[in-house]
């Protein structure tokens, strides 16, 4: 048994996994499929947008006046998990406007993939994940996983969270 930092979440830990699953239920050692998980989860780009600014203010990944300045503003930042840190990738002002550029970043990287998997997932968003999945299907017509949001990952962000996961399963083998 070995332990692996994916240096990712959600979907994209859960596409790592499943490849490594599948590396071991072809008859890999160990470290294969430890390299497998690591290969796949280095590919994921995880993209998400906040409806509200409090909850990231709450966990302390945003200062307070920031995220004063950003409700009155109207601000919602679209975030991305890289290497392990949440980083702002970019901002922008209503739902439609954050869920258009979750779309268009995600094609971006489907377009850049050899076996592309993706996922959207939401907190309390049901409803807009699917339009965002269904959209995101017709412009890449690749499979679109819709889950929710694990309540662990889901208090960190907040209700109306959007957030889009896309991976490289790559031309491996297994």
């Amino acid at each position: 048994m070995r332990a692996v930092d994916s240096r990712t979440g959600a979907a994209g830990l859960g596409f790592a996994a499943r490849a490594a699953a599948e590396c071991a239920a072809a008859g890999a050692d160990a470290a294969h499929v430890a390299a497998r998980a690591i290969e796949v989860a280095g590919t994921a780009h995880a993209l998400f947008v906040v409806d509200t600014l409090e909850h990231l203010r709450r966990g302390g990944r945003l200062s307070g006046p920031a995220a004063a300045l950003g409700t009155v503003l109207g601000v919602k930042p679209i975030l991305k998990l890289s290497d392990g840190a949440v980083e702002l990738s970019q901002r922008v002002r209503t739902r439609a406007v954050g869920a258009e550029r979750l779309l268009e970043q995600a094609a971006g990287f489907v377009a850049e993939a050899t076996r592309p998997v993706v996922a959207v997932h939401h907190f309390g968003a049901h409803d807009r994940a699917l339009a965002l999945a269904g959209r995101l299907h017709t412009r890449t017509r690749v499979d679109v996983e819709v889950t929710p949001l694990s309540a662990v990952l889901g208090v960190h962000v907040g209700p109306g969270t959007l957030a889009v996961v896309v991976a490289d399963l790559g031309d491996h083998a297994h």
